[in-house]
């Protein structure tokens, strides 16, 4: 679980810079990120068992970090041994945990070489 925690803070990190990058103002970055954390917690099942969220709020918060750190605990808690079939989702979804993070740094620096490129003309 530690290393899931990881790989979901490369998520969560990268979506904060990303919405600092595109939001330039101060008030406005706080504003987002309260309303994309209240999105993500309630649709991913932080506060909230999955089974009371609706299947297209938990497809729209799968394009963040968090719902598969929940997924991932839920596999980890509920099942008695880890077998594979386990272990390799798990891992999996450790892997698309690491792609969104890297996924929103990516689209940080593409709008910061944007910015930073056409800001003369």
């Amino acid at each position: 679980m530690t290393l899931a925690s990881f790989c979901d803070l490369i998520g969560i990190t990268g979506m904060s810079f990303f919405v600092a990058t595109v939001m330039q103002n101060k008030n406005m970055v706080t504003f987002v990120q309260t309303l994309l954390s209240l999105l993500i917690a309630f649709g991913s099942g932080i506060f909230v068992t999955r089974d009371f969220v609706h299947p297209v709020m938990q497809t729209i918060a799968s394009i963040f970090s968090p719902i598969w750190l929940v997924k991932t605990a839920e596999i980890v808690v509920t099942v008695s041994e880890m077998t594979e079939d386990h272990q390799r989702t798990v891992g999996m979804h450790q892997f698309i945990m690491v792609l969104i993070g890297l996924a929103y740094y990516a689209l940080r620096l593409g709008v910061f070489y944007y910015r930073s490129r056409y800001r003369d003309l």
